[in-house]
């Protein structure tokens, strides 16, 4: 079950985590997308809240329930990469589309 592929994928073998991130991917990316402002944002929270997973899966406690660890984990991920856009917006700017109006100009009479 879920408790033996846990312990495999904590002993690094790779198709282990690959079941698991195939397992929790749709699960992860629904806590994403509520966290995100789009599609290309809520891919990359996803993204970082598997590798912060597997970085950490050997200090998930097996007495306790995975789902609510995976839970918490995407969320901090989630909140760490608001507090970031928070934190350096105008070196952010670049992304922001530009406004591309031309002003009218008046005509002479």
């Amino acid at each position: 079950g879920e408790l033996k592929l846990i312990n495999k994928a904590k002993k690094g073998k790779r198709q282990a985590q690959n079941d698991l991130y195939k397992l929790y991917y749709p699960y992860v990316y629904s806590i994403s997308m509520r966290y995100s402002s789009g599609s290309e944002e809520c891919q990359e929270i996803t993204h970082d809240a598997f590798i912060k997973l597997f970085s950490n899966l050997k200090k998930f406690d097996t007495t306790q329930s995975f789902k609510p660890w995976v839970r918490r984990l995407a969320i901090n991920v989630a909140i760490d990469n608001k507090n970031n856009i928070k934190q350096y917006p105008k070196a952010l700017n670049f992304l922001k589309p530009k406004n591309k109006k031309k002003k009218k100009k008046k005509k002479k009479k």
